[in-house]
């Protein structure tokens, strides 16, 4: 009879990760998931911010937008208003 282990697979995937990674398995997605709409907006003078929030996964535009908010500290077009050269970094106002 086999035993059971007193973790299962996905806690100690979770764990694993973070000690390994230094993020949750689920953060680190969002950052990447976000990374992935920086990149899309390189560039681009027009935005249409459902189908960006389509693309890159999220269920609608209002997760979007919080995700947004949570992880990079401003609204979209705030960052569209301040991004600098780098898709990945914003020009901090004085």
């Amino acid at each position: 009879m086999a035993r059971k282990s007193a973790q299962s697979f996905p806690s100690y995937f979770g764990q694993l990760f973070t000690n390994c990674v230094g993020l949750t398995p689920k953060l680190f997605c969002r950052i990447q998931r976000l990374r992935r709409v920086l990149c899309l907006l390189a560039g681009k003078t027009h935005t249409d911010w459902t189908d960006i929030a389509f693309t890159c996964g999220y269920f609608d535009q209002a997760h979007f937008i919080h995700d947004f908010r949570s992880l990079a500290l401003c609204t979209p077009r705030e960052y569209i208003k301040h991004r600098g050269l780098h898709p990945c970094h914003i020009v901090l106002p004085d």
